[in-house]
């Protein structure tokens, strides 16, 4: 699959699929799927009380690469523990994306 552009049935599945979430969850839900249609293994991180402090929404897993992503609306703001997170995994490898829709995340090809 990696290489090919995504067939337009495709696309038009995955935005009928996010109609009437919430935007970030429509826009994490589109990512998501585009990956793992791109061969990623994809995970979906969901906060909670012992949760790491800024963990990112989506963390993809492919070839070796660990890729986290966090996912915005395009007006969305990126809080202050969400940046240190970036800063901490960036440190140690690995690659922090933040991403306001697919577009953001085509670098994964």
């Amino acid at each position: 699959m990696t290489g090919r552009r995504m067939p337009i049935e495709e696309a038009r599945r995955i935005v009928a699929k996010s109609r009437g979430q919430q935007p970030e969850t429509a826009i994490r839900s589109q990512i998501r799927d585009w990956l793992r249609w791109r061969g990623w293994f994809v995970i979906l991180h969901v906060q909670g009380p012992l949760s790491h402090k800024g963990l990112a929404d989506l963390s993809a897993v492919r070839g070796g690469e660990t890729v986290y992503i966090e996912v915005k609306t395009p007006k969305g703001t990126q809080r202050p523990d969400q940046a240190v997170f970036q800063a901490d995994v960036e440190r140690h490898g690995a690659r922090y994306i933040l991403a306001r829709s697919i577009e953001d995340v085509e670098v994964l090809k």
